[in-house]
């Protein structure tokens, strides 16, 4: 069952430790490189934890009022960070948007259901710094456990009925998510994260499908060979939501992981990448 769930087993190029070795170097050799590149201002604190921190990148390149794109990095709720994944901002930048990468509490210290309501609290946040702005919209995205915090943020009922909130939120890219924890419950991920089966059940996108916003368009993103519950799962979200009218979209980035997606992610000419660009702009009226 673990192997099922464990992206780095499933890569093209790459397997195992040295998948997630090249991955964890070629992120933070491009990260420095966009930090130096980009204006930006870093560790902006949008909570009491010592990780719930966000980095801003654009503006003085971008417009005041251009569209925000939020970033929540993956790493099953366990490790990563926002410093490392400073370079999903490079291809949203040139494009005219400004980026918040995200930083969050990890599990087990933190658990699943304080971790999501962390995502809730840094979005709060971002949209107050919107609405200072005049932002054209909000745009929050995720990669892997990162997308299913961001799916988890647009489906809670008491948060999304904010009128800010809906006025603000013009969409979702969601590449590689997980969405359902459920499964997880017999994987050694659930053991690292101490999951619980009511965390699981009250934190699984799929399961919370009917509080998410009708008019929020949902962009869904895959690499060819990712794990084939990925692939599941994110087939049976789209049906769901488009079951209950809400607008999406799936693209795939052929031989490609969970992983080497992100070096084309990292190009606004790429054929995917300019696909999920154009949709973003397009949502937030700005194309």
């Amino acid at each position: 069952m673990d192997a099922e769930y464990m992206p780095s087993l499933w890569g093209v190029r790459l397997r195992g430790d040295e998948l997630i070795l090249d991955y964890c170097q070629k992120s933070m050799d491009n990260s420095a490189i966009t930090r130096q590149d980009l204006p930006c201002e870093l560790g902006l604190r949008y909570g009491p934890h010592p990780r719930e921190t966000m980095d801003v990148y654009g503006y003085g390149r971008v417009p005041e009022d251009a569209p925000i794109l939020v970033f929540f990095h993956g790493g099953y709720w366990v490790e990563g960070d926002k410093d490392m994944h400073a370079f999903v901002a490079k291809p949203f930048v040139e494009s005219g948007l400004a980026v918040v990468v995200a930083g969050y509490p990890l599990a087990p210290e933190s658990t699943l259901d304080q971790i999501v309501e962390s995502a809730r609290l840094c979005m709060t946040c971002v949209i107050k710094m919107s609405k200072q702005k005049n932002s054209a919209g909000i745009i929050i995205s995720g990669h892997s456990a990162g997308a299913h915090l961001a799916a988890m943020v647009l489906s809670s009922q008491s948060w999304t009925s904010r009128s800010e909130s809906l006025t603000c939120i013009k969409g979702a890219v969601l590449f590689s998510s997980v969405l359902d924890v459920k499964p997880l419950l017999s994987t050694s991920v659930a053991k690292d994260a101490a999951i619980t089966v009511n965390q699981a059940e009250i934190n699984s996108p799929l399961e919370v499908v009917n509080l998410f916003p009708q008019d929020v368009f949902v962009q869904l993103v895959l690499a060819e060979h990712d794990p084939p519950p990925f692939h599941r799962q994110t087939k049976r979200y789209m049906k769901a939501l488009r079951d209950r009218g809400i607008r999406c979209e799936l693209v795939v980035y052929s031989d490609e992981d969970h992983f080497s997606f992100f070096q084309r992610l990292m190009d606004k000419e790429d054929e995917v990448t300019s696909q999920i660009i154009k949709n973003v702009l397009r949502e937030t009226g700005t194309a």
